[in-house]
């Protein structure tokens, strides 16, 4: 604990130095005046014979302290001083530091959410998400109905496992106060596809997914710290959802929420005998996740499934099948768009850093005599390049702290204006573009007159608000936006 009664106390020591010093200058002074001089001169002498007491105190400071803190801090407030004497130089080179600080930390914050952060799924590249496609409609990437996803599972040699999914909202009841939860239906393959088990109990089986069989449910990781603390005994335990009990019999894992961070609870997917017909085959309300063979490729799973589709063309309908990765299906179509966002705001910082540096060299060429003179009284090169340095960081530390608060201030309003596709959070009611009679012009009369019924449609493609996305480490891209299509716009309410 020495060094830090040095470190901290140092004022004190270098009194007692002082002292000392005074003490040993006038016993020498007392010796010479005994000894027949007079004290003016003994005074002059015994200064001559212990030299520079100034030099003396600082060379005993050395040795007890640390001079380059010493310095360091000397310099730190020196730099305050200057910099308050110029509140104009100081206000325009931090506002510079901020503007281009704060852009940058705001977009790459999202960025790195949006593209950097990796999915926690094993082997994703392989791991795809399937889609109709009706260009007849402008409807470019829909949802897959029950049929077709045991079509597109049964039979194809395609994929590995697969899995359907369709969001819901459930009223848990028979508890302390009552909650709106958010539940997906899943199908038992969707967990081995994904390669995600539960961290307690069972995932689900294909007889759960049965009519008739009892009720289950998984929670999440978040629900079941909310309703049980972490306790273990949850597994057994039951939940009252719409009326209907539900039996535990898993809990997620956490990074799970990275993928569906608005999914409290998650239930089977009991498709019924009538959705499975073909009367059914266009009521899309499901999102099929599937997992490719080793030994197939993204393009062959997209020639494949092209050639599926091509059996449901007719005159004046068009059908396709998307196969996209589940990457992609995260990112959404932003990737470009941010990239280049990301480097026109690179480009800003560099501009920012250009003209602070133009701002520093004019500012030291105007401090020639300053310099001149601290070089004059002893100033070597270093301790001068030292203090202009510790300006610089100075300026720098103040235009990074207020970047940061302009970055933290601006993200909220960028995940406001930033609409992107946020596939596991669309709500949308099941809708059959195409009809129960199949394809042709019935259908695309029933699916303009719906268009103009709906004039004005609110959608919201993701439920989340800016600080579950923060907490679940922004997965799912967006604060929650409600956007209105208009009867002409070429975006479908139903994608």
């Amino acid at each position: 604990m020495k060094w830090l009664k040095q470190l901290f106390w140092r004022r004190r020591l270098y009194g007692d130095l002082s002292e000392e010093i005074r003490e040993h200058l006038e016993e020498k002074i007392e010796e010479l005046v005994a000894g027949g001089m007079s004290r003016k001169e003994a005074t002059h002498a015994a200064r001559r014979e212990f030299g520079n007491v100034s030099l003396v105190e600082e060379d005993s400071q050395t040795v007890w302290t640390w001079p380059s803190i010493e310095n360091f801090l000397m310099d730190v407030r020196y730099g305050l001083r200057m910099l308050r004497k110029s509140p104009g130089f100081t206000a325009a080179v931090v506002l510079t530091l901020a503007l281009g600080i704060g852009a940058n930390t705001a977009i790459f914050s999202v960025v790195n959410a949006v593209l950097f952060r990796q999915l926690p799924i094993p082997d994703r590249q392989r791991v795809v998400v399937l889609h109709d496609q009706f260009p007849s409609w402008n409807m470019p990437r829909t949802k897959i109905s029950p049929l077709q996803f045991l079509e597109f599972s049964q039979k194809t040699d395609l994929f590995v496992s697969s899995g359907a999914l369709k969001p819901i909202n459930l009223n848990l009841t028979g508890r302390e106060q009552a909650l709106r939860l958010q539940v997906m239906e899943a199908t038992a393959g969707l967990f081995p596809t994904l390669d995600i088990g539960p961290i307690l109990g069972r995932a689900f089986t294909i007889n759960d997914e049965a009519r008739g069989s009892a009720h289950v449910a998984l929670l999440s990781h978040e629900l079941w710290r909310r309703l049980f603390s972490r306790d273990r005994g949850a597994i057994g335990a039951r939940l009252k959802l719409d009326g209907d009990s539900y039996e535990i019999v898993g809990v997620l894992p956490e990074t799970l929420e990275t993928l569906y961070p608005q999914v409290e609870a998650w239930v089977p997917a009991k498709f019924s005998a009538e959705s499975l017909t073909e009367e059914h085959r266009w009521y899309v309300d499901y999102t099929m996740v599937a997992r490719l063979r080793k030994n197939v490729s993204l393009q062959q799973a997209r020639a494949a499934m092209g050639i599926v589709a091509v059996r449901f063309n007719k005159e004046g309908f068009k059908f396709g099948i998307e196969v996209r990765p589940i990457v992609d299906e995260q990112v959404g179509d932003v990737r470009g768009p941010l990239y280049t966002l990301l480097a026109a705001v690179g480009l800003v910082l560099l501009v920012a850093c250009s003209n602070v540096a133009s701002l520093l060299l004019a500012r030291n060429a105007s401090r020639f005599r300053e310099i001149a003179v601290r070089a004059a009284i002893g100033a070597g090169r270093a301790r001068l390049v030292t203090q202009l340095l510790t300006e610089s960081l100075l300026l720098s530390f103040l235009g990074g702290a207020f970047g940061l608060l302009l970055a933290y201030a601006s993200l909220a309003g960028l995940i406001r204006m930033a609409v992107f596709h946020c596939s596991n959070s669309i709500r949308a009611r099941p809708f059959s573009p195409v009809g129960a009679h199949g394809p042709g012009k019935d259908a695309e009369r029933r699916w303009t007159r719906h268009r103009q019924q709906s004039s004005w449609t609110k959608v919201t493609l993701c439920s989340c608000d800016v600080r579950s996305c923060a907490r679940a480490r922004a997965p799912c891209r967006l604060r929650s936006v409600a956007t209105e299509f208009r009867k002409d716009t070429r975006h479908s309410a139903w994608l």
